[in-house]
């Protein structure tokens, strides 16, 4: 005769079913929690000043409809969440967000797998006082009201900028291959810098400048040439344009 072994009794049967429903419903939950901490993003405590450092591609976006700082990082949903440092520190100048990548990732030399995972989305209900770009990160925003600084072959991008207050000095300084963009605004009084192969092209009109640029560099500015004290080592790094002719440069 054949021996089939011991036969599973109806008790048996029904105590593994459960156990498979349990295993089931515990996967469901562990994958609603990580979904749900994608969506919900990280929270931050509020801030005046962003720094974004290493290849990171950042967009601020300005909603003043919102109470709150809102940041979603795309390798949050990706599981690679411990890649990213998100911290907002206290400054001389004021709390400044420190977004990068996280010195544990930066040590094994991590890549994200894609230019994707790389990239955040932060909403603020006001415009950031201090902007600034390092480490190869490309950062786009909305509105600007005072400083600008990038370096290490960075890109910061401005849509608008908007002046408070006309007597106070906005600074913006480009060094070491970075490029700093502002399409349009009212920049009022500035102090430009813009360091040996940066490119600098401010469409919003500046009221009174001063002007410092290395050997080849590039600055084109919207403002009147007597308003402008320049210090330039080569005469061509400074070109003098209209906001309607920003697109062409």
């Amino acid at each position: 005769p054949i021996d089939f072994g011991p036969r599973e009794s109806p008790q048996s049967r029904r105590r593994k079913k459960t156990q498979i429903a349990m295993q089931m419903s515990l996967k469901s939950l562990i994958f609603g929690f990580v979904v749900n901490i994608a969506i919900a993003g990280r929270d931050v405590i509020p801030f005046t000043h962003l720094q974004v450092s290493s290849p990171m591609d950042v967009e601020v976006v300005t909603d003043t409809s919102q109470s709150q700082v809102s940041l979603d990082i795309a390798a949050d949903g990706m599981g690679l969440g411990w890649t990213v440092k998100a911290s907002v520190e206290p400054m001389t100048f004021g709390r400044t967000l420190l977004l990068g990548m996280d010195e544990r990732a930066a040590r094994q030399g991590f890549h994200w797998p894609s230019s994707a995972a790389g990239k955040a989305t932060l909403r603020v209900p006001q415009p950031l006082t201090e902007v600034s770009a390092t480490g190869g990160a490309q950062v786009l925003v909305d509105v600007a009201t005072n400083a600008l600084l990038a370096d290490s072959k960075s890109n910061l991008t401005v849509t608008k900028f908007v002046t408070p207050n006309e007597n106070t000095t906005r600074f913006i300084m480009a060094s070491s291959g970075a490029n700093i963009t502002v399409a349009g605004g009212f920049a009022g009084k500035a102090f430009v810098k813009v360091g040996t192969g940066c490119i600098v092209k401010l469409g919003c009109l500046v009221s009174e400048a001063q002007v410092e640029a290395d050997e080849g560099a590039k600055l084109f500015i919207n403002a009147d040439q007597d308003t402008l004290n320049i210090n330039a080592e080569d005469e061509e790094a400074v070109k003098i344009i209209k906001a309607e002719d920003e697109e062409a440069v």
